[in-house]
């Protein structure tokens, strides 16, 4: 599970607006963006240091090719019946956003690729700097629009 943390440090930087504090709303948006993110990145084939996720063994590449026939391309971008990542969603609350799968079968999936437990390492569920960065825009907007 992610936690979009890191968000409150950016209350600093904004010395009018001290005691500011992230509405469900905004952090609603901020939770769409990360989930966005994730999803357009591993759809990309990259992890969340934007490198290319390990290949497929040549025995799963062999059963995939043979499930999918010319469909198959070869890309890995754990999209294989899309079940696992239209399985990632958020909760928001005021100050706080948590991403996670909502299904059990999924969060053991995305843990197993994430970790490297049973399956490659590809780590695709979590936020870089870079995206924080991205993410802490949409704060920063927020608060001084406050």
């Amino acid at each position: 599970m992610i936690k979009v943390t890191g968000i409150q440090n950016i209350k600093l930087k904004l010395r009018k607006k001290k005691n500011a504090v992230l509405s469900k709303e905004v952090m609603g948006q901020i939770a769409a963006k990360a989930l966005d993110i994730i999803n357009v990145r591993t759809e990309k084939g990259k992890d969340v240091n934007l490198r290319p996720f390990k290949p497929y063994s040549k025995r799963y590449e062999k059963y995939k090719k043979k499930r999918q026939g010319r469909f198959f391309t070869g890309k890995v971008n754990l999209h294989d019946k899309g079940k696992m990542l239209s399985a990632m969603q958020f909760k928001a609350k005021k100050g706080k956003a948590v991403l996670f799968f909502n299904k059990s079968d999924q969060n053991i999936k995305a843990f197993a690729h994430t970790t490297g437990s049973r399956q490659p390492l590809r780590k695709f569920f979590s936020l870089s700097k870079l995206d924080v960065k991205r993410l802490s825009r949409i704060a920063i907007k927020a608060i001084r629009n406050a």
